[in-house]
Protein backbone atom coordinates (compact mmCIF):
# COMPACT_ATOMS: atom_id res chain seq x y z
CA UNK A 1 0.00 0.00 0.00
CA UNK A 2 2.91 2.38 0.63
CA UNK A 3 4.21 1.70 -2.87
CA UNK A 4 0.75 2.30 -4.35
CA UNK A 5 0.40 5.53 -2.42
CA UNK A 6 3.73 6.70 -3.81
CA UNK A 7 2.61 5.86 -7.36
CA UNK A 8 -0.58 7.85 -6.79
CA UNK A 9 1.43 10.87 -5.62
CA UNK A 10 3.52 10.55 -8.78
CA UNK A 11 0.36 10.88 -10.84
CA UNK A 12 -0.20 7.24 -11.82
CA UNK A 13 -3.89 6.38 -12.21
CA UNK A 14 -4.56 3.27 -10.14
CA UNK A 15 -7.22 0.60 -10.30
CA UNK A 16 -6.71 -1.92 -7.50
CA UNK A 17 -8.16 -5.41 -7.22
CA UNK A 18 -7.84 -7.48 -4.08
CA UNK A 19 -8.10 -11.25 -4.23
CA UNK A 20 -9.59 -12.89 -1.13
CA UNK A 21 -9.24 -16.53 -2.20
CA UNK A 22 -7.03 -17.57 0.72
CA UNK A 23 -9.08 -15.59 3.24
CA UNK A 24 -12.27 -17.27 2.03
CA UNK A 25 -10.62 -20.67 2.35
CA UNK A 26 -9.71 -19.90 5.95
CA UNK A 27 -13.19 -18.61 6.76
CA UNK A 28 -14.73 -21.76 5.34
CA UNK A 29 -12.28 -23.93 7.25
CA UNK A 30 -10.80 -25.33 4.05
CA UNK A 31 -7.46 -27.04 4.64
CA UNK A 32 -4.55 -26.86 2.23
CA UNK A 33 -5.01 -30.52 1.32
CA UNK A 34 -8.73 -30.05 0.73
CA UNK A 35 -9.28 -26.97 -1.39
CA UNK A 36 -13.04 -27.44 -1.63
CA UNK A 37 -15.04 -28.23 -4.72
CA UNK A 38 -13.47 -26.67 -7.79
CA UNK A 39 -13.91 -27.24 -11.49
CA UNK A 40 -11.32 -26.06 -14.00
CA UNK A 41 -9.77 -23.88 -11.32
CA UNK A 42 -13.07 -22.19 -10.40
CA UNK A 43 -14.57 -22.37 -6.93
CA UNK A 44 -18.06 -23.82 -6.92
CA UNK A 45 -19.88 -21.04 -5.07
CA UNK A 46 -22.90 -21.98 -3.01
CA UNK A 47 -24.71 -19.72 -0.54
CA UNK A 48 -22.14 -20.30 2.22
CA UNK A 49 -19.20 -19.65 -0.11
CA UNK A 50 -20.80 -16.49 -1.48
CA UNK A 51 -21.43 -15.14 2.02
CA UNK A 52 -17.77 -15.76 2.89
CA UNK A 53 -16.65 -13.94 -0.26
CA UNK A 54 -18.88 -10.97 0.57
CA UNK A 55 -17.53 -10.71 4.11
CA UNK A 56 -13.89 -10.99 3.06
CA UNK A 57 -14.31 -8.48 0.22
CA UNK A 58 -15.69 -5.97 2.71
CA UNK A 59 -12.82 -6.57 5.13
CA UNK A 60 -10.26 -6.27 2.33
CA UNK A 61 -11.72 -2.96 1.19
CA UNK A 62 -11.59 -1.60 4.73
CA UNK A 63 -7.94 -2.60 5.10
CA UNK A 64 -6.99 -1.08 1.75
CA UNK A 65 -8.73 2.21 2.53
CA UNK A 66 -7.11 2.43 5.97
CA UNK A 67 -3.65 1.62 4.62
CA UNK A 68 -3.87 4.17 1.80
CA UNK A 69 -5.20 6.82 4.17
CA UNK A 70 -2.24 6.28 6.50
CA UNK A 71 0.34 6.12 3.71
CA UNK A 72 -0.85 9.23 1.91
CA UNK A 73 -1.29 11.28 5.07
CA UNK A 74 2.13 10.31 6.41
CA UNK A 75 3.59 11.31 3.04
CA UNK A 76 1.93 14.72 3.26
CA UNK A 77 -0.03 14.17 0.05
CA UNK A 78 -3.47 15.72 -0.02
CA UNK A 79 -3.51 16.77 -3.69
CA UNK A 80 -4.58 20.27 -2.71
CA UNK A 81 -7.48 19.07 -0.61
CA UNK A 82 -7.96 18.95 3.14
CA UNK A 83 -9.04 15.31 3.12
CA UNK A 84 -7.31 12.71 5.26
CA UNK A 85 -5.92 10.83 2.29
CA UNK A 86 -7.28 10.05 -1.11
CA UNK A 87 -10.75 8.98 -2.11
CA UNK A 88 -10.96 5.24 -2.74
CA UNK A 89 -14.01 4.51 -4.83
CA UNK A 90 -15.75 1.16 -5.21
CA UNK A 91 -19.27 0.03 -5.90
CA UNK A 92 -21.58 -2.11 -7.94
CA UNK A 93 -21.52 -0.08 -11.14
CA UNK A 94 -18.04 -0.82 -12.44
CA UNK A 95 -18.20 -4.51 -13.39
CA UNK A 96 -21.30 -6.50 -14.27
CA UNK A 97 -21.35 -10.27 -14.01
CA UNK A 98 -23.10 -13.29 -15.38
CA UNK A 99 -23.20 -16.91 -14.22
CA UNK A 100 -20.62 -19.37 -15.42
CA UNK A 101 -23.32 -22.03 -15.27
CA UNK A 102 -22.73 -25.75 -15.60
CA UNK A 103 -19.13 -26.82 -16.26
CA UNK A 104 -18.24 -30.47 -16.88
CA UNK A 105 -21.64 -31.44 -15.53
CA UNK A 106 -21.21 -29.46 -12.29
CA UNK A 107 -23.40 -26.47 -11.45
CA UNK A 108 -20.99 -23.74 -10.34
CA UNK A 109 -23.75 -21.85 -8.51
CA UNK A 110 -22.90 -18.20 -7.85
CA UNK A 111 -19.55 -18.45 -9.63
CA UNK A 112 -19.56 -15.77 -12.30
CA UNK A 113 -17.69 -14.29 -15.22
CA UNK A 114 -17.10 -10.63 -16.02
CA UNK A 115 -19.78 -9.49 -18.44
CA UNK A 116 -19.00 -5.81 -18.90
CA UNK A 117 -16.46 -3.33 -17.53
CA UNK A 118 -17.74 0.26 -17.47
CA UNK A 119 -14.48 1.88 -18.54
CA UNK A 120 -16.05 5.32 -18.92
CA UNK A 121 -17.28 5.42 -15.34
CA UNK A 122 -13.95 4.17 -13.97
CA UNK A 123 -12.02 6.71 -16.05
CA UNK A 124 -14.08 9.61 -14.72
CA UNK A 125 -13.10 8.69 -11.16
CA UNK A 126 -9.45 8.27 -12.14
CA UNK A 127 -9.44 11.66 -13.87
CA UNK A 128 -10.80 13.17 -10.65
CA UNK A 129 -7.70 11.97 -8.79
CA UNK A 130 -9.40 9.02 -7.11
CA UNK A 131 -8.28 5.42 -6.77
CA UNK A 132 -10.77 2.82 -7.97
CA UNK A 133 -11.02 -0.38 -5.94
CA UNK A 134 -12.59 -3.45 -7.52
CA UNK A 135 -13.31 -6.78 -5.87
CA UNK A 136 -14.27 -10.34 -6.70
CA UNK A 137 -17.97 -9.39 -6.56
CA UNK A 138 -19.90 -8.52 -9.71
CA UNK A 139 -23.61 -7.93 -10.08
CA UNK A 140 -26.12 -8.71 -12.79
CA UNK A 141 -28.80 -6.26 -13.99
CA UNK A 142 -31.37 -8.47 -12.24
CA UNK A 143 -29.62 -7.97 -8.88
CA UNK A 144 -27.80 -11.28 -8.54
CA UNK A 145 -24.33 -11.35 -6.96
CA UNK A 146 -21.51 -13.42 -8.45
CA UNK A 147 -18.07 -14.46 -7.29
CA UNK A 148 -15.70 -13.65 -10.18
CA UNK A 149 -11.98 -14.34 -10.34
CA UNK A 150 -10.09 -11.08 -9.82
CA UNK A 151 -7.51 -12.20 -12.41
CA UNK A 152 -10.28 -12.30 -15.00
CA UNK A 153 -11.61 -8.88 -13.99
CA UNK A 154 -8.10 -7.42 -14.18
CA UNK A 155 -7.44 -8.91 -17.62
CA UNK A 156 -10.78 -7.53 -18.86
CA UNK A 157 -10.54 -4.10 -17.20
CA UNK A 158 -6.97 -3.28 -18.26
CA UNK A 159 -7.58 -3.25 -22.03
CA UNK A 160 -11.01 -1.65 -21.58
CA UNK A 161 -9.30 1.24 -19.76
CA UNK A 162 -6.49 1.40 -22.35
CA UNK A 163 -4.11 0.74 -19.47
CA UNK A 164 -0.40 0.72 -20.17
CA UNK A 165 0.30 -1.87 -17.46
CA UNK A 166 -1.34 -4.86 -15.79
CA UNK A 167 0.48 -5.85 -12.61
CA UNK A 168 -0.06 -9.00 -10.54
CA UNK A 169 1.41 -8.65 -7.05
CA UNK A 170 1.38 -12.21 -5.85
CA UNK A 171 3.40 -14.23 -3.35
CA UNK A 172 5.57 -17.04 -4.66
CA UNK A 173 4.54 -16.68 -8.29
CA UNK A 174 7.71 -15.13 -9.63
CA UNK A 175 8.69 -16.50 -13.02
CA UNK A 176 12.13 -18.14 -12.83
CA UNK A 177 14.25 -20.69 -14.63
CA UNK A 178 16.22 -23.48 -12.99
CA UNK A 179 19.53 -24.82 -14.33
CA UNK A 180 18.92 -28.53 -13.80
CA UNK A 181 22.31 -29.36 -15.35
CA UNK A 182 24.21 -27.65 -12.55
CA UNK A 183 26.59 -30.01 -10.79
CA UNK A 184 25.93 -28.34 -7.46
CA UNK A 185 22.68 -26.97 -6.09
CA UNK A 186 20.39 -26.14 -9.04
CA UNK A 187 20.73 -22.46 -9.89
CA UNK A 188 17.47 -20.48 -9.90
CA UNK A 189 17.28 -17.11 -11.61
CA UNK A 190 14.40 -14.69 -12.06
CA UNK A 191 13.20 -14.25 -15.62
CA UNK A 192 13.49 -10.47 -15.90
CA UNK A 193 11.63 -10.13 -19.18
CA UNK A 194 9.61 -12.15 -21.63
CA UNK A 195 8.23 -11.25 -25.04
CA UNK A 196 4.60 -11.94 -25.82
CA UNK A 197 5.52 -14.59 -28.38
CA UNK A 198 7.75 -16.30 -25.82
CA UNK A 199 4.93 -16.25 -23.27
CA UNK A 200 2.62 -17.84 -25.84
CA UNK A 201 5.24 -20.54 -26.45
CA UNK A 202 5.45 -21.14 -22.70
CA UNK A 203 1.68 -21.61 -22.53
CA UNK A 204 1.74 -23.94 -25.53
CA UNK A 205 3.97 -26.22 -23.43
CA UNK A 206 1.69 -25.95 -20.42
CA UNK A 207 0.76 -29.63 -20.29
CA UNK A 208 4.42 -30.66 -20.50
CA UNK A 209 5.42 -28.23 -17.75
CA UNK A 210 2.57 -29.40 -15.54
CA UNK A 211 3.79 -32.99 -15.91
CA UNK A 212 7.38 -32.02 -15.07
CA UNK A 213 6.34 -29.95 -12.06
CA UNK A 214 2.88 -30.62 -10.68
CA UNK A 215 3.19 -28.10 -7.85
CA UNK A 216 0.41 -25.57 -7.39
CA UNK A 217 2.94 -22.75 -7.73
CA UNK A 218 3.80 -23.79 -11.30
CA UNK A 219 0.13 -23.99 -12.17
CA UNK A 220 -0.48 -20.53 -10.68
CA UNK A 221 2.45 -19.00 -12.56
CA UNK A 222 1.18 -20.39 -15.84
CA UNK A 223 -2.35 -19.27 -15.01
CA UNK A 224 -1.21 -15.69 -14.37
CA UNK A 225 0.92 -15.76 -17.51
CA UNK A 226 -2.20 -16.77 -19.42
CA UNK A 227 -4.13 -13.75 -18.08
CA UNK A 228 -1.18 -11.49 -18.94
CA UNK A 229 -1.15 -12.79 -22.51
CA UNK A 230 -4.89 -12.23 -22.78
CA UNK A 231 -4.54 -8.59 -21.72
CA UNK A 232 -1.54 -7.94 -23.97
CA UNK A 233 -3.36 -9.37 -26.98
CA UNK A 234 -6.14 -6.86 -26.33
CA UNK A 235 -3.82 -3.85 -26.35
CA UNK A 236 -2.20 -3.56 -22.91
CA UNK A 237 1.46 -2.65 -23.41
CA UNK A 238 3.15 -4.35 -20.45
CA UNK A 239 2.27 -6.99 -17.84
CA UNK A 240 4.26 -7.67 -14.67
CA UNK A 241 4.51 -10.44 -12.08
CA UNK A 242 6.08 -9.30 -8.80
CA UNK A 243 6.27 -10.48 -5.23
CA UNK A 244 4.58 -8.49 -2.40
CA UNK A 245 7.74 -7.20 -0.73
CA UNK A 246 8.42 -3.64 0.39
CA UNK A 247 9.53 -1.48 -2.51
CA UNK A 248 9.21 -4.24 -5.12
CA UNK A 249 6.55 -2.37 -7.11
CA UNK A 250 8.64 0.80 -7.29
CA UNK A 251 11.79 -1.13 -8.21
CA UNK A 252 9.93 -2.97 -10.95
CA UNK A 253 8.59 0.20 -12.53
CA UNK A 254 11.44 2.65 -11.99
CA UNK A 255 14.71 0.71 -12.09
CA UNK A 256 16.42 -1.00 -14.98
CA UNK A 257 16.82 -4.37 -13.29
CA UNK A 258 13.25 -4.44 -11.99
CA UNK A 259 12.09 -6.75 -9.23
CA UNK A 260 9.87 -9.26 -11.04
CA UNK A 261 9.04 -10.50 -14.52
CA UNK A 262 8.05 -8.14 -17.34
CA UNK A 263 5.97 -9.58 -20.18
CA UNK A 264 5.81 -7.15 -23.09
CA UNK A 265 3.72 -6.87 -26.21
CA UNK A 266 5.92 -6.84 -29.28
CA UNK A 267 6.18 -3.25 -30.49
CA UNK A 268 8.33 -4.46 -33.39
CA UNK A 269 5.61 -6.27 -35.31
CA UNK A 270 6.19 -4.21 -38.45
CA UNK A 271 10.01 -4.44 -38.47
CA UNK A 272 11.78 -6.94 -40.72
CA UNK A 273 14.95 -7.42 -42.73
CA UNK A 274 14.94 -5.58 -46.05
CA UNK A 275 14.78 -7.57 -49.28
CA UNK A 276 15.68 -6.78 -52.88
CA UNK A 277 12.06 -5.86 -53.56
CA UNK A 278 12.42 -2.99 -51.05
CA UNK A 279 15.25 -1.26 -52.94
CA UNK A 280 13.08 1.33 -54.66
CA UNK A 281 11.34 2.19 -51.37
CA UNK A 282 14.71 2.48 -49.62
CA UNK A 283 16.01 4.82 -52.30
CA UNK A 284 12.89 6.98 -51.93
CA UNK A 285 13.48 7.23 -48.18
CA UNK A 286 17.20 7.91 -48.39
CA UNK A 287 17.53 10.22 -51.42
CA UNK A 288 16.16 13.45 -49.80
CA UNK A 289 18.66 13.14 -46.93
CA UNK A 290 21.49 12.37 -49.32
CA UNK A 291 20.58 15.50 -51.27
CA UNK A 292 20.83 17.79 -48.23
CA UNK A 293 24.07 16.19 -47.02
CA UNK A 294 22.65 14.46 -43.95
CA UNK A 295 23.52 11.02 -45.34
CA UNK A 296 26.47 9.81 -47.37
CA UNK A 297 25.35 8.95 -50.89
CA UNK A 298 24.79 5.23 -51.48
CA UNK A 299 24.72 4.18 -55.16
CA UNK A 300 22.07 1.60 -55.99
CA UNK A 301 24.58 -1.28 -56.45
CA UNK A 302 26.13 -0.59 -53.02
CA UNK A 303 22.70 -0.39 -51.39
CA UNK A 304 21.69 -3.66 -53.06
CA UNK A 305 24.89 -5.29 -51.81
CA UNK A 306 24.21 -4.21 -48.22
CA UNK A 307 20.62 -5.45 -48.42
CA UNK A 308 21.82 -8.83 -49.70
CA UNK A 309 24.29 -9.00 -46.79
CA UNK A 310 21.38 -8.56 -44.37
CA UNK A 311 22.55 -5.17 -43.09
CA UNK A 312 19.31 -3.25 -43.71
CA UNK A 313 16.08 -3.35 -41.71
CA UNK A 314 12.80 -1.63 -42.45
CA UNK A 315 9.72 -0.66 -40.48
CA UNK A 316 6.75 -1.26 -42.74
CA UNK A 317 3.15 -0.11 -42.64
CA UNK A 318 0.80 -2.14 -44.83
CA UNK A 319 4.05 -3.70 -46.11
CA UNK A 320 5.25 -0.29 -47.34
CA UNK A 321 8.59 0.78 -45.79
CA UNK A 322 8.20 3.99 -43.77
CA UNK A 323 11.56 3.82 -41.95
CA UNK A 324 14.89 2.09 -42.40
CA UNK A 325 18.28 1.63 -40.75
CA UNK A 326 21.40 -0.44 -41.21
CA UNK A 327 23.43 -2.45 -38.70
CA UNK A 328 26.97 -3.54 -39.60
CA UNK A 329 29.64 -5.35 -37.63
CA UNK A 330 32.88 -3.38 -37.37
CA UNK A 331 35.41 -5.86 -36.01
CA UNK A 332 36.34 -9.50 -36.44
CA UNK A 333 35.35 -10.33 -32.87
CA UNK A 334 31.82 -9.06 -33.51
CA UNK A 335 31.67 -6.96 -30.34
CA UNK A 336 31.36 -3.63 -32.18
CA UNK A 337 28.69 -2.58 -34.66
CA UNK A 338 27.65 0.59 -36.47
CA UNK A 339 24.13 1.94 -36.72
CA UNK A 340 23.65 3.87 -39.93
CA UNK A 341 21.20 5.29 -42.43
CA UNK A 342 18.39 5.66 -39.87
CA UNK A 343 15.65 7.41 -41.82
CA UNK A 344 11.94 7.89 -41.11
CA UNK A 345 9.48 9.02 -43.78
CA UNK A 346 8.55 12.67 -43.25
CA UNK A 347 4.87 11.79 -42.76
CA UNK A 348 5.70 9.49 -39.85
CA UNK A 349 8.29 11.56 -38.02
CA UNK A 350 7.71 12.49 -34.36
CA UNK A 351 5.72 9.27 -33.89
CA UNK A 352 8.61 7.40 -32.21
CA UNK A 353 9.16 5.21 -35.28
CA UNK A 354 12.88 5.93 -35.12
CA UNK A 355 12.91 4.99 -31.44
CA UNK A 356 11.21 1.69 -32.20
CA UNK A 357 13.71 0.88 -34.94
CA UNK A 358 16.65 1.84 -32.72
CA UNK A 359 15.39 -0.31 -29.85
CA UNK A 360 14.87 -3.24 -32.20
CA UNK A 361 18.38 -3.00 -33.63
CA UNK A 362 19.83 -2.73 -30.13
CA UNK A 363 18.06 -5.99 -29.28
CA UNK A 364 19.42 -7.60 -32.46
CA UNK A 365 22.91 -6.38 -31.58
CA UNK A 366 22.73 -7.66 -28.00
CA UNK A 367 21.54 -11.06 -29.19
CA UNK A 368 24.55 -11.16 -31.55
CA UNK A 369 27.05 -10.41 -28.80
CA UNK A 370 27.62 -6.74 -29.69
CA UNK A 371 28.75 -4.65 -26.73
CA UNK A 372 29.50 -1.29 -28.36
CA UNK A 373 27.15 0.40 -30.83
CA UNK A 374 28.56 3.32 -32.85
CA UNK A 375 26.79 5.99 -34.86
CA UNK A 376 28.42 8.62 -37.08
CA UNK A 377 26.54 11.84 -37.72
CA UNK A 378 26.99 15.35 -39.11
CA UNK A 379 23.55 16.80 -38.34
CA UNK A 380 21.49 14.54 -36.05
CA UNK A 381 23.90 14.36 -33.12
CA UNK A 382 21.41 15.50 -30.47
CA UNK A 383 18.96 12.73 -31.37
CA UNK A 384 21.58 10.11 -30.55
CA UNK A 385 22.71 11.90 -27.37
CA UNK A 386 19.12 11.91 -26.09
CA UNK A 387 19.04 8.13 -26.55
CA UNK A 388 22.11 7.26 -24.53
CA UNK A 389 24.94 7.75 -27.04
CA UNK A 390 28.06 9.69 -26.01
CA UNK A 391 30.52 11.47 -28.26
CA UNK A 392 33.90 9.74 -28.47
CA UNK A 393 37.10 10.29 -30.40
CA UNK A 394 37.80 8.80 -33.81
CA UNK A 395 40.32 6.52 -32.14
CA UNK A 396 37.50 4.77 -30.28
CA UNK A 397 36.36 3.20 -33.56
CA UNK A 398 37.82 -0.19 -34.53
CA UNK A 399 40.78 0.21 -36.86
CA UNK A 400 38.85 -1.32 -39.76
CA UNK A 401 36.31 1.52 -39.53
CA UNK A 402 38.94 4.22 -39.02
CA UNK A 403 40.57 3.16 -42.28
CA UNK A 404 37.45 4.10 -44.28
CA UNK A 405 36.48 7.19 -42.26
CA UNK A 406 35.38 10.05 -44.55
CA UNK A 407 37.76 12.86 -43.67
CA UNK A 408 36.06 15.28 -46.05
CA UNK A 409 32.68 15.08 -44.24
CA UNK A 410 34.24 14.65 -40.76
CA UNK A 411 31.15 13.10 -39.08
CA UNK A 412 31.19 13.05 -35.30
CA UNK A 413 31.47 9.66 -33.62
CA UNK A 414 29.03 8.50 -30.94
CA UNK A 415 29.04 5.32 -28.92
CA UNK A 416 26.53 3.50 -26.73
CA UNK A 417 27.48 0.64 -24.42
CA UNK A 418 24.89 -2.12 -24.72
CA UNK A 419 24.00 -3.97 -21.55
CA UNK A 420 21.37 -6.54 -20.63
CA UNK A 421 18.11 -7.39 -22.34
CA UNK A 422 16.22 -5.82 -19.44
CA UNK A 423 17.89 -2.47 -20.16
CA UNK A 424 16.44 -2.58 -23.64
CA UNK A 425 13.05 -3.59 -22.23
CA UNK A 426 13.03 -0.57 -19.94
CA UNK A 427 13.75 1.72 -22.88
CA UNK A 428 11.00 -0.01 -24.88
CA UNK A 429 8.56 0.61 -22.04
CA UNK A 430 8.99 4.35 -22.24
CA UNK A 431 9.69 5.17 -25.89
CA UNK A 432 5.99 5.65 -26.66
CA UNK A 433 5.72 8.24 -23.88
CA UNK A 434 7.91 10.80 -25.63
CA UNK A 435 6.01 13.78 -26.97
CA UNK A 436 4.81 13.20 -30.49
CA UNK A 437 2.16 14.20 -32.98
CA UNK A 438 -0.15 11.87 -34.83
CA UNK A 439 -0.87 11.98 -38.56
CA UNK A 440 -3.49 14.68 -37.97
CA UNK A 441 -1.21 16.99 -35.99
CA UNK A 442 -2.79 16.20 -32.61
CA UNK A 443 -0.48 16.14 -29.59
CA UNK A 444 -0.16 12.65 -28.16
CA UNK A 445 2.03 10.88 -25.61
Amino acid sequence: MDDLATLHVLGVKLVILTSVRLQVDRRLGVERENVGLRVRGLRVTGSAELAAVQVECGLARSRVEAALSRALRSGGASHGRSTIGVDVVGGNGFVSGQPVGVVDGIDTGFTGAARLVDAGKISRHLDAGEIVLLSALAYSPSGETFNVRTEEIAARAAPALLASKLIFVTAGHELAWRDVNSTSIPFVRRVASLRLDDARTLLDRRDELDRRDSSSITAQILDLTNWCVSALEQGVTRAHLIAPTDGALLRELYTRDGAGTLISRDIYEGIRSATCSDIDSLISLITPLEADGTLLERPRPKLLEEVNRGCFYILARDDLPIACASLKRLDAAGTCAELGCLVVSRKYRRLSKGDALLSYLERVAIASGVQELFALSTKTMQWFVERGFHQVSLGSLPQERQDIYDKSRKPKVYRKILKADRDVDVEDAFWTRRHAEDEFGNSVT
